[in-house]
């Protein structure tokens, strides 16, 4: 929860150099010929970067899963089986020119370890 945090305030404490960098990114979507609603989710303003922190800060309001026994039954036998959620390990992801994904996903896997 508090790399969430730090996260989320480093996200709108460093807003300007991010910005700056993302119109960088807008000028070559534009110069690859990239239109419309692509070039649309790629660009960030100050709106955009603050509602992404408050994704962040959403996360921490929630239970940490990992660690959860979903389900546990004992066998005749008396061995005990049962379901326990645990971290998920390797992340893939397919980037599509969406920031807020980035964070989105970076957030997930902080909070479920």
């Amino acid at each position: 929860n508090a790399a969430l945090e730090y996260a989320a305030q480093n996200l709108v404490k460093r807003s300007a150099e991010i910005l700056l960098a993302n119109e960088l990114d807008i000028e070559n979507a534009n110069i690859s010929g990239l239109k419309g609603s692509i070039v649309d989710r790629l660009l960030l303003s100050q709106s955009r970067i603050e509602n992404i922190a408050e994704a962040l800060r959403d996360l921490i309001s929630l239970d940490d899963p990992v660690g959860e026994v979903i389900s546990m039954k004992q066998r005749p036998d008396g061995l005990k089986i049962g379901q326990k959620r645990v971290p998920i390990g390797v992340i893939g992801m397919i980037y599509e020119s969406r920031p807020n994904v980035t964070a989105d996903v970076f957030g997930l896997c902080i909070k479920t370890s």
